[in-house]
């Protein structure tokens, strides 16, 4: 693995035995929750979509948002940086005449430390990938009711991004056989994992 995708990043939060079970192995947690969720997220692409009324690139957007005074919206926009080792499609960007607020789209109406991280990720490969002065703010939204549960400006220097330059590390060492992954010692989690009855990392339970 050369870059981490930033979905990762929550995957490794999560459990990092998930992070050799899905990228090395292969593996994927074929629960209807994760189903449902492909699911949400293209009826929510596929709405944008009828709803939208141009198109252009981001940068002319960004441009546009400051001297329309106006708000932009774009959905799955791809970034990618090589600096940081990163890459994903971003749910939605909102472009306001001062600021921007990455946004990303999560089933549920609490903003987990793993929902943090990756939208936290997006915002660091935003700013790498367009020329941008302004204010980021990161983002979490319930998918289901459209409400922005977590929003917080983006700190470069903030714990959370330095967590999501740890974690790039601890998933390139896993990926590449230079460490061994930690198991999960919270039962909850292992009990509502998709990949539960495959894991071969459950000893303690």
């Amino acid at each position: 693995m050369k870059l981490v995708p930033i979905s990762a990043l929550g995957t490794h939060n999560y459990c990092q035995c998930q992070i050799i079970l899905r990228y090395i192995r292969k593996m994927h947690p074929g629960t209807d929750k994760v189903y449902d969720g492909i699911t949400a997220h293209r009826l929510l692409d596929t709405n944008f979509i009828k709803s939208a009324d141009i198109e252009d690139t981001v940068d002319n957007i960004i441009t546009r948002a400051k001297k329309e005074n106006t708000i932009f919206c774009t959905r799955e926009i791809k970034v990618r940086s090589k600096e940081h080792r990163l890459i994903g499609r971003i749910d939605e960007v909102e472009l306001h005449p001062k600021k921007i607020i990455i946004i990303d789209d999560k089933p549920n109406a609490k903003a987990y430390q793993s929902s943090k991280l990756q939208v936290t990720g997006y915002c660091i490969a935003f700013k790498k990938n367009y020329n941008i002065k302004k204010d980021i703010y990161a983002a979490v939204r319930d998918r289901d009711t459209g409400v922005i549960v977590w929003m917080e400006k983006f700190e470069s220097n903030s714990s959370l991004a330095e967590t999501v330059k740890t974690s790039v590390e601890s998933i390139l060492a896993l990926t590449a056989g230079i460490s061994k992954p930690k198991p999960q010692k919270d039962i909850n989690r292992c009990n509502s994992c998709g990949y539960l009855d495959r894991c071969t990392y459950r000893e303690g339970f």
